[in-house]
């Protein structure tokens, strides 16, 4: 019926524009996808819980697309390699006193909050997407492993590695569009970063790191304690743990008695902190974490999230 068709639209171009509010750090297992580069697990992949029924609905996804089919697509991979390399002019082209010119730069951003490490040999990012937060670690580590649940993710990241380069396609609008290339920084030792699929609820034993990125990562995890608790026997004695977060609690990723605090009167934060605490951290840095995701040229999605960092003692 016209009202349903109507319906349908509507909900494509929502799940369109929410899209990434859900980065595939944590995502349910599938016989469909077919790893073409090292798949990493301790065990079964963890599943979202309630959020298969749902995002199999359609409620936050296009038609019967699955989770991973989202993040397989190289819609979402073009988005990304926009958001992590595309040139500051090219992802928002607009003057400083119309935009918000403090979201750029995200990737380099985060990736200095690991400074506060006392060493500097090993680095982990987890839920690394396409990589560009990996190289801008790697300005300052020797060695950083780059992990995400995404085949196409971990794919283009590959790619940026060998090449320095991979072209894009950014939407200006509608059904218009521009080539584009994004670049890894000259400086950048592109050799120092490994990149493999994983799933960030089940790592595998790494070793040990002087630093440990999860940036937007832990809202999207279905049991995120698990993860925070694994994290002290990731790090060297005063490593650190960056955590970067907008804590955007949804039932569909995490079930409502496993969030971390925004609830009950909690705040996030709160709850991180009694947890990371009795794990025997330290919070030496906090500060707030602005962002950018260009959807088309006039169409942005801006976030802050909670930059916290965190020293193992």
């Amino acid at each position: 019926s016209r009202s349903n068709r109507r319906q349908a639209a509507m909900a494509a171009r929502w799940a369109s524009n929410i899209r990434y509010a859900f980065p595939p750090k944590c995502l349910p297992s599938s016989e469909a996808l077919v790893s073409r580069v090292p798949l990493l697990t301790s065990g079964p992949r963890s599943t979202f819980g309630r959020a298969n029924a749902s995002m199999a609905s359609g409620s936050t996804l296009i038609g019967n697309q699955s989770p991973q089919q989202v993040y397989e697509s190289e819609r979402a991979v073009n988005d990304y390699v926009q958001f992590h390399y595309a040139e500051s002019s090219d992802l928002l082209p607009y003057p400083p006193e119309m935009a918000p010119a403090s979201a750029l730069h995200f990737p380099r951003r985060c990736a200095t909050l690991a400074l506060k490490a006392k060493g500097r040999a090993r680095a982990l990012d987890v839920g690394c997407s396409v990589g560009g937060m990996s190289f801008e670690l790697s300005r300052h580590f020797g060695s950083v492993v780059g992990i995400d649940f995404s085949n196409a993710f971990i794919e283009a990241a590959e790619d940026m590695k060998r090449h320095g380069w991979r072209s894009y396609t950014s939407i200006i609008e509608g059904e218009i569009a521009e080539e584009r290339t994004a670049k890894v920084d000259a400086g950048v030792d592109r050799t120092r970063c490994t990149f493999l699929q994983g799933d960030a609820c089940n790592l595998p034993d790494l070793g040990r790191f002087d630093a440990v990125l999860a940036l937007n990562l832990i809202c999207r995890l279905p049991k995120p304690a698990d993860f925070l608790e694994r994290c002290s026997s990731l790090l060297e004695p005063g490593g650190v743990l960056v955590l970067v977060s907008p804590y955007s609690w949804h039932t569909d990723c995490t079930e409502r008695e496993n969030w971390l605090g925004g609830r009950d009167g909690v705040t996030s934060f709160d709850a991180v902190s009694s947890l990371l605490h009795a794990n025997n951290f330290e919070l030496v840095d906090r500060r707030d974490m602005p962002f950018l995701i260009r959807l088309h040229a006039r169409h942005f999605q801006w976030g802050c999230s909670d930059g916290t960092v965190w020293r193992l003692q």
